[in-house]
């Protein structure tokens, strides 16, 4: 099923196997980046929309299996325990004095 969107351009929206509609929530200012660079690159924005997310998958995909991803998750744990000892040294302090 073909439709055209607001600038004319036909959509290939339905009839592929497989497809699950999502639904994400961005800004307005987002959603204006996307629009220009759509229509700057004269494709439908929905289509836009999903080369980017695919695109984004493939990055994270790679980062996993070269094992910078980990890293990152491990980066990530780590800060999330410094701030809870230091959460828990500020209030021993506060106990004390």
């Amino acid at each position: 099923m073909n439709k055209k969107d607001k600038r004319g351009v036909k959509a290939d929206i339905a009839g592929k196997p497989n497809t699950k509609l999502i639904h994400a929530k961005i800004s307005e200012a987002d959603d204006k980046r996307i629009e220009e660079l759509a229509d700057y690159l004269q494709i439908p924005k929905m289509t836009l929309i999903r080369n980017l997310l695919l695109s984004g998958l493939d990055d994270a995909e790679t980062l996993k299996k070269t094992g910078i991803l980990a890293v990152a998750k491990g980066v990530k744990k780590t800060s999330e325990f410094l701030n809870q000892f230091k959460t828990i040294k500020e209030s021993e302090s506060i106990k004390n004095n």
